[in-house]
């Protein structure tokens, strides 16, 4: 865990507490997770050496 994870956890005192600060700074959103996974789908692009068949 970083310097910064330590110092946000410090104070907590259980796991399931220490669980719930990670989550609520590190989950991302769900708007968030498909803005994310629209940019990576508009950066896939086939070469021009792949085949339309094979391409993935």
């Amino acid at each position: 865990m970083n310097d910064a994870n330590v110092e946000l956890t410090a104070t907590s005192k259980s796991s399931a507490e220490i669980w719930q600060k990670l989550t609520a700074v590190y989950e991302q959103s769900s708007g968030q997770r498909v803005d994310r996974l629209m940019e990576e789908f508009f950066k896939c692009a086939k070469a021009e050496t792949e085949d339309m068949a094979r391409f993935e």
